[in-house]
């Protein structure tokens, strides 16, 4: 039987008289973290009626710790350490491009006046002054830091305000997912036509090619794979196809981050995925050694739709008809949810308000990642001004949703965690 360290098995969970030992034990470890936090939570049990508002404050206060108790309990602590860092490493750059490079060190600097700063010994004093090669997050951190205290770096922001603006604005800085400067968007004129010509009475608008966005192919027939083509979709599409087809899968995605950070998911055989611990590794030691033999044959491309048995294998989790009527602001922010969305809501009795539904590779609108609040401000403002009952944020291929109210109010997701768990419970 499976073991949770040394004095619990994965049955305990399943019976009362056992969770409350792994309760007691969780109180315990709390109070040695905490003392604070397990006072609030032993007050919340004794009077939870009086919690009101707070509880929501409460249940998000105490994820962390019974994070970490899991993980202490399940021997993976280093693992969790390594997922939370995977998480959270570009946070200082996405925080110091916005607040720090575009809204600070791009006020009121022009390209000419850009061009004549002297780039490369601003780089090579800052790379001096944090003590490592300059890149984004090293940038991003030292900038962080110096902002904590900014009257004793007045001189270090003041060199890095000025390598921002000429990284950002000359034409000469290096490629950056930080030093980026936000464009004004025309929606009259999003994509510049190179010429108009007439067709059939009509003023058609023709693209030169560098307008033009396009998958490239990645020959995978060439060694002998046939590929089941199932189109643009979101990750929960991706892997209803492998699935039911019983196929391994490759998706090209960027998930909630910028375009320029594609890469691919990989299942093996669902509900395995490739990863840094399965798999990749594998296919790194193919690609070194040319470990892969000569083809025997071409292989075939087929396409193949999944959005019928979707929303069908979708509505068989729901009765629709137990379904109170509701308005709905979903923001799909130009992801791949946005189609599949109004295929599966046309089908339940929701009025449901889109944003952002076209599925487009540049963004015009905001960023994939709806954890960052400039995010999802629109849809935060949107589900109030139509009285909305909810509001839906989803990332740029759909593995994850968040959650507005209908005051506009952005809920935490272990929040949302919770009440799933009590209504599963249920």
């Amino acid at each position: 039987m499976s073991s949770i360290g040394a004095d619990h098995v994965v049955a305990d969970f399943y019976d009362r008289e056992r969770l409350l030992v792994l309760d007691e034990a969780f109180r315990s470890f709390l109070a040695d973290r905490d003392g604070e936090l397990a006072g609030r939570l032993d007050a919340g049990r004794a009077d939870a009626d009086a919690l009101g508002t707070d509880e929501a404050d409460l249940i998000v206060d105490l994820a962390p710790h019974l994070e970490a108790f899991l993980a202490h309990h399940f021997g993976i602590e280093e693992e969790l350490a390594r997922l939370i860092e995977r998480h959270s490493v570009l946070d200082p750059v996405f925080e110091v491009r916005r607040n720090f490079v575009q809204r600070r060190a791009l006020k009121g600097v022009k390209p000419e006046a850009a061009a004549e700063i002297d780039g490369a010994a601003l780089a090579a004093e800052l790379s001096a002054l944090i003590g490592e090669p300059l890149s984004d997050t090293a940038y991003a951190r030292a900038v962080l830091g110096w902002l904590e205290n900014p009257d004793d770096h007045v001189a270090a922001l003041e060199n890095a305000a000025r390598y921002a603006a000429w990284a950002t604005l000359s034409g000469q800085g290096p490629e950056s997912v930080l030093f980026v400067s936000p464009d004004k968007v025309d929606h009259d004129d999003l994509l510049p036509a190179v010429y108009v010509e007439e067709q059939d009475g009509l003023d058609c608008h023709v693209l030169g090619d560098d307008h033009r966005r396009r998958r490239q192919g990645f020959h995978l027939t060439d060694q002998g794979a046939d590929v089941v083509d199932i189109g643009m979709v979101g990750t929960d599409q991706y892997y209803y196809a492998c699935a039911t087809l019983g196929l391994p899968g490759l998706m090209v995605t960027a998930s909630h981050n910028p375009p320029e950070y594609c890469g691919f998911k990989m299942v093996r055989d669902m509900p395995y995925l490739l990863s840094g611990d399965s798999g990749i590794g594998d296919l790194r030691r193919l690609v070194e050694t040319d470990g892969w033999g000569e083809p025997t044959r071409q292989g075939q491309v087929r396409e193949h739709d999944v959005a019928q048995g979707f929303v069908a294998k979708v509505l068989e989790l729901v009765d629709p008809a137990r379904l109170k009527p509701l308005k709905v602001v979903a923001d799909t922010g130009n992801g791949m949810v946005g189609p599949i969305l109004l295929e599966v809501y046309d089908r339940l009795p929701v009025e449901l308000i889109g944003m952002y539904l076209d599925p487009d590779g540049s963004l015009p609108n905001h960023g994939l990642d709806p954890m960052q609040p400039e995010n999802r401000a629109d849809l935060e403002r949107r589900v109030v001004a139509e009285g909305a009952d909810i509001g839906f944020a989803f990332d740029g291929d759909g593995d994850r949703f968040f959650v507005v109210d209908d005051r506009g109010r952005f809920v935490p997701g272990d929040f949302i965690t919770a009440l799933m768990g009590c209504y599963m419970l249920e």
